[in-house]
């Protein structure tokens, strides 16, 4: 009587090999795209650790997954929320590629998918026929993405303007021009560095390079283009006045205007600007800069001033006249009044001057 051949051990071996290249086969067509997978974790010969796992009735796949990290998994796939932990655990674990880049989707091919499914419920011990595979026609996985507006660009750049000029945060407008579309970059923790900015005084822009890092990543690059205005209260004229005017503070008044253009020549306290002398006539409402401001003339031309002479111990004094206009600690031209010689004098004050050694 004919006996029943007995499978030898390397005859079970080759029959388990061929099994494990066609899972593994059948994995690597489950995605259109060429995604790396981890078979040894998906699928192979039943064990006591299989067995244990909670029992599954339905199992449900969802036709849009939105991923925010670099790597995908199965459980990405599926309507974790209604699985048991221990299944959430282990489907996490099954790597099945690198996710999307940018605005690309990635689609799983159906056809191959329903075999893997079968393929994997069979590797955890389950009968395919009696757990309820719930899957949609198409399976699109993408890249979750944050948008950073135009009014974050704008934000970014007040920050910067106002701690590169010391000023206060609401004294500084910005707006960003010949921005398109809102930038895109992938989800997560989200930071930048402001390189290469360059400013424009006569236009009042700023042109700055803003490097979007996610997680610490470096993410997109953008050249950003804006207009620039720092707003702040400075010292105008409350009337108009003309050359060669003295300032008083009845002369005054504040005003919030924009300053980013010439920000060193406006002023922002009336001690900066009482007592001095015009150089140009100024309107009403008109900053008064640095550029109209002279010293306040102390003694003027034609002025009658006492001369004052101390040379080694010697102390004279004398009538003078005043041959021009002289601020405080100027050098002017006097005539003597008694001996019509003309000298240097030094101003001290509004009556008084030195003789010059």
């Amino acid at each position: 009587m004919p006996t029943a051949a007995i499978p030898t051990t390397r005859m079970i071996m080759m029959a388990m090999t061929l099994r494990s290249l066609l899972y593994l086969a059948i994995s690597c067509a489950v995605f259109l795209e060429p995604w790396f997978w981890l078979p040894g974790q998906i699928v192979g010969e039943r064990s006591q650790q299989a067995y244990a796992m909670t029992p599954l009735s339905t199992l449900s796949f969802r036709d849009r997954v939105m991923v925010s990290g670099k790597r995908v998994n199965v459980l990405d796939l599926c309507e974790a929320e209604k699985l048991p932990e221990d299944w959430q655990v282990h489907l996490a674990g099954i790597d099945i590629g690198a996710a999307p880049e940018g605005n690309a989707v990635k689609t799983i091919n159906m056809d191959n998918m329903r075999i893997y499914v079968r393929q994997l419920l069979e590797s955890q011990g389950l009968n395919p026929d009696k757990v309820e595979v719930r899957l949609p026609d198409r399976i699109n996985i993408e890249r979750r993405r944050q948008i950073i507006s135009k009014g974050q660009i704008e934000e970014i750049v007040r920050q910067h303007i106002q701690k590169t000029t010391s000023t206060k945060s609401e004294d500084v407008h910005v707006e960003a021009v010949g921005m398109g579309d809102p930038l895109v970059v992938p989800d997560g923790a989200l930071s930048w560095e402001i390189q290469n900015p360059l400013h424009d005084q006569a236009s009042g822009t700023t042109a700055l390079t803003i490097q979007f890092y996610v997680n610490g990543t470096g993410s997109l690059s953008s050249r950003v283009v804006s207009k620039v205005q720092v707003v702040q209260k400075v010292v105008c004229a409350a009337r108009n006045m003309k050359r060669d005017e003295i300032i008083g503070s009845g002369d005054l008044k504040f005003l919030r205007i924009n300053i980013a253009h010439h920000p060193e020549r406006f002023l922002t306290d009336f001690e900066q600007v009482v007592g001095k002398r015009l150089t140009a006539d100024v309107t009403t409402n008109q900053p008064v800069d640095t550029e109209a401001l002279d010293k306040a003339v102390t003694v003027k031309r034609g002025s009658t001033v006492i001369v004052v002479y101390n040379r080694d111990g010697l102390n004279l004094t004398a009538k003078g006249q005043a041959k021009e206009d002289g601020t405080l600690g100027d050098t002017v031209k006097v005539i003597n009044m008694d001996s019509k010689r003309a000298m240097l004098c030094r101003v001290l004050d509004p009556h008084t001057v030195e003789v010059v050694p």
